[in-house]
């Protein structure tokens, strides 16, 4: 996509694509208004969660506290999921995520 296909960061072509069965992943940095993203999709599902720029990473919030939203957390777990799930498909390289685990499973 292009600028003026999602400007100001606006994915929802993605999440049109992903629902047609479109199989991607990518990411945007953050702009004037905006905050970057990674997405992928698979299985007809878009996964999107918070990005740091120069990073391929999840990023997750920290409140003053130092709790995080379990939200956010469950959601950089999932996009991490399809995410190699999409490598795989493409024949990519997949970082190590484990499905299986107990907190995995929350």
């Amino acid at each position: 996509m292009v600028d003026e296909e999602g400007p100001e960061g606006n994915t929802d072509a993605l999440r049109e694509f992903a629902t047609d069965g479109l199989v991607f992943r990518g990411w945007h940095d953050s702009g004037a208004g905006y905050d970057g993203a990674c997405f992928a999709a698979i299985d007809g599902r878009h996964h999107e969660v918070p990005r740091l720029n120069h990073s391929d990473l999840p990023c997750i919030e920290v409140h003053v506290d130092g709790t995080i939203d379990a939200e956010q957390l469950r959601a950089a777990a999932d996009y991490l999921v399809a995410s190699n799930a999409v490598a795989g498909k493409f024949g990519l390289p997949a970082g190590p995520v484990d499905d299986t685990s107990e907190e995995r499973q929350c």
